[in-house]
């Protein structure tokens, strides 16, 4: 009951903070999160039921995360049906199984589905498991559910599901610093019938994948493409849902990136103004020397860009050390490559759960490569991935009330 509270009030905290915006977002999005909290009701994870597998448990590999990131799954999935006359089935969390669709469900002919991504650290200390921001994941859901026409459902209700998924699973957290269990829940929209319109029956499911470091010979950093060629988003639309359409769109300007010698693709507004959004899957951050001091840059929710967690978390980071100006707004491509040009970019970088920070070593930009030379000594990015993971692993106190635990006992 404690961690229920807990959840609950980490939840109503996320009310109202603002979405910056020069178009109205903000109103938009209020709307969006309204509908989300105003037509939920569960699934209600006191009637959840469980029925445990008979596959044997991790191995001593998987334990230590050594595993190919995201191809070893456990051996749970948690599942509850939605109905527009009915509302949500009982929770299930039941062996993990193969999804039966008609042909005809809507989510395979438009798309109708959105998904998570969170992960669950074992602590290095104290062995306790804790869920990095759930709450924040679990809101971000909700509203992209909401955007899409799909299922909508007590947010508090839902993450206190998704907790005792995690304590079934409790012996696939893997041990060891760079480490997590990460997370998938998904919605998808399972109505048997043609045309496009707002589904009335949903499977809302959560896998689990023990996983260790995201890049194998280490975290090198990468080469970005800027392309007017390719666009992710636009505003209005769905570029600050995490949904499957967000990340298909990218596989072929990724595949063009590569014979330029980049790996992924940093995207822009538009082929006008040519502000810079995100980088790949990742958010997009730049650190410009400024005149008096450094200034921390990355693009505003606007509704054209994911509201990342990582994203969240630096940017509060940042700004309790007091010593870097952090700023959220609209920034082009060519500041950005005059930035570098002249000296003025100290060091870039992107953020997401998977890899949590990922350097920036340079970006093609207009047929010419803008390597990113960055001084050891200047650079912020180390200190931030130490910072998170220490919160991560429960290494140092969690001044940010960020973690929920899971194990209760």
């Amino acid at each position: 009951m404690r961690h229920f509270q807990l959840v609950s009030s980490l939840i109503r905290q996320g009310y109202g903070r603002p979405y910056s915006s020069s178009w109205g977002f903000s109103r938009y999005f209020t709307t969006l999160e309204q509908a989300a909290v105003e037509q939920s009701v569960g699934p209600d994870p006191s009637r959840l039921e469980t029925k445990l597998s008979a596959r044997p448990g991790p191995s001593d590999k998987i334990k230590n995360g050594e595993v190919r990131w995201g191809t070893i799954f456990t051996n749970h999935m948690f599942e509850a049906e939605w109905h527009l006359e009915e509302g949500w089935s009982v929770p299930r969390v039941v062996p993990r199984h193969s999804i039966e669709l008609d042909p005809a469900a809507s989510v395979l002919h438009y798309g109708l589905e959105v998904f998570e991504g969170l992960k669950a650290h074992r602590g290095t200390k104290d062995g306790k498991i804790r869920l990095f921001r759930p709450d924040k994941n679990i809101r971000r859901m909700a509203i992209s559910c909401a955007r899409l026409g799909l299922a909508t459902f007590d947010q508090q209700m839902m993450l206190e599901c998704l907790r005792r998924y995690v304590m079934v699973e409790k012996d696939w957290v893997p041990h060891g610093r760079g480490t997590a269990l990460y997370l998938r829940p998904t919605c998808i929209a399972v109505d048997p019938k043609l045309g496009v319109a707002r589904s009335k029956r949903n499977l809302f499911y959560i896998i689990a994948s023990p996983v260790g470091h995201y890049f194998q010979g280490g975290n090198c950093g990468v080469n970005l493409l800027a392309t007017t060629k390719y666009f992710r988003s636009f505003p209005g639309g769905i570029g600050f849902c995490k949904t499957g359409a967000n990340y298909a769109l990218g596989i072929i300007p990724s595949e063009e990136a590569s014979h330029l010698g980049c790996q992924q693709v940093l995207w822009l507004s538009d082929a006008k103004n040519r502000y810079v959004t995100e980088a790949g899957v990742m958010n997009f951050f730049v650190l410009f020397k400024g005149t008096k001091r450094p200034e921390l840059v990355t693009a505003p929710l606007d509704g054209t860009i994911l509201d990342g967690v990582v994203r969240s978390s630096i940017l509060e980071l940042v700004r309790s050390w007091g010593t870097i100006d952090v700023s959220e707004r609209k920034y082009s491509i060519d500041e950005v490559v005059q930035g570098i040009a002249t000296g003025q970019v100290i060091e870039a970088f992107g953020s997401g759960t998977a890899s949590i920070i990922t350097p920036v070593t340079g970006i093609h930009y207009q047929d010419k490569m803008y390597p990113i030379n960055s001084e050891a000594n200047e650079k912020i990015s180390p200190r931030l991935l130490k910072s998170i993971q220490d919160i991560f692993y429960g290494e140092v106190t969690d001044t940010f009330s960020w973690n929920v635990q899971v194990d209760t006992e």
